[in-house]
């Protein structure tokens, strides 16, 4: 056979695969293609699978598109960690994990670290992440495709029925998620026993009293000593995840992002931030007051600041 022949033989195969696989990952089975329509717009990606129902994304198709005609572009800009905040990987940041203060979390999140699916999908990366952290909690995850007959969460399943009553996908995929959207994810889930959400304090919310039961609704620290007590308390107890929403961190461009607390270190007063967008920015050690700092931003989304959410998941002898 052609040499030529057999590789292009060998790409339609794994793009055929790759194919399969996201169909899955998007819950779409026996949907025919349409392949003689361009890419569309994300807010009218809504198609219909073969029972007639409609299905949110797209099959599959859109992605395999994309891969064929991409081209290769060699992006020059530098992303490495300013020197204020240290590399996981470096000899300081390996010494700070070692000697860390509080780090019942890392061993489980570090199994479960991976790569947000699009730029837009931090706050869902972080959430699949600390609810896949915990073995204990295997049976309380969903089993969907492409994983089944296996319980695993993935940045897909985690839009629900519940969820997607009161989140507008086209926007998750457009736009990102705000703290109390991801909060309402998180809350939705069904290994989650108890979730808990607060907005850091800031000139626009200070003042403000402790959140109501509405879903979307996140309380609000009163200072900075209330948070460090609140989070270094979540990362020395079992099962309870933090994930930080916060803007200019670890550069001063950096918009709006969400990633799992891992760690303290109390020699250096330092947080590990396991930053999902992983294709910028490695696992990274920064300051208490430059993270509360980066928390006090306010999303223009919502009006208010950033701040974190505690996820308590289940246990294996949980009802």
């Amino acid at each position: 056979m052609n040499l030529h022949i057999f590789k292009r033989s060998i790409l339609t195969i794994h793009l055929v695969i790759l194919a399969g696989l996201i169909s899955g990952c998007y819950g779409i089975s026996n949907t025919k293609a349409d392949t003689s329509q361009s890419m569309p717009n994300h807010k009218n990606a809504t198609q219909q699978t073969a029972s007639g129902d409609a299905a949110p994304f797209d099959n599959g198709r859109m992605c395999i598109d994309h891969l064929v005609n991409a081209k290769l572009n060699h992006f020059n800009d530098d992303w490495s960690l300013p020197e204020n905040m240290v590399d996981l990987r470096s000899e300081e940041g390996q010494t700070r994990l070692l000697e860390c203060s509080y780090c019942e979390d890392y061993p489980t999140l570090a199994t479960a670290y991976l790569t947000q699916a699009t730029q837009t999908f931090c706050g869902l990366a972080s959430t699949t992440m600390v609810l896949n952290a915990d073995a204990e909690s295997r049976k309380w995850r969903p089993v969907t495709q492409p994983y089944q007959p296996f319980n695993f969460y993935t940045q897909c399943n985690l839009l629900n029925d519940e969820v997607r009553e009161h989140i507008d996908v086209a926007k998750v995929l457009n736009e990102g998620m705000e703290l109390n959207e991801i909060f309402f994810v998180v809350k939705n889930q069904p290994s989650v026993v108890e979730a808990y959400c607060q907005h850091a304090t800031s000139a626009q919310n200070k003042g403000e009293l402790p959140a109501s039961d509405a879903p979307h609704n996140c309380g609000v620290d009163q200072d900075y000593n209330t948070f460090m007590k609140t989070i270094t308390n979540a990362l020395n107890t079992p099962r309870h995840y933090v994930i930080a929403n916060f803007a200019g961190a670890p550069s001063p461009e950096r918009g709006g992002h969400f990633s799992p607390i891992a760690a303290y270190h109390k020699a250096s007063d330092s947080f590990l931030i396991m930053d999902v967008a992983r294709y910028k920015y490695p696992p990274f050690w920064i300051s208490s007051k430059e993270l509360w700092q980066a928390m006090q931003k306010i999303d223009s989304g919502s009006g208010k600041a950033r701040g974190y959410i505690i996820a308590q998941t289940k246990s294996g002898s949980a009802n």
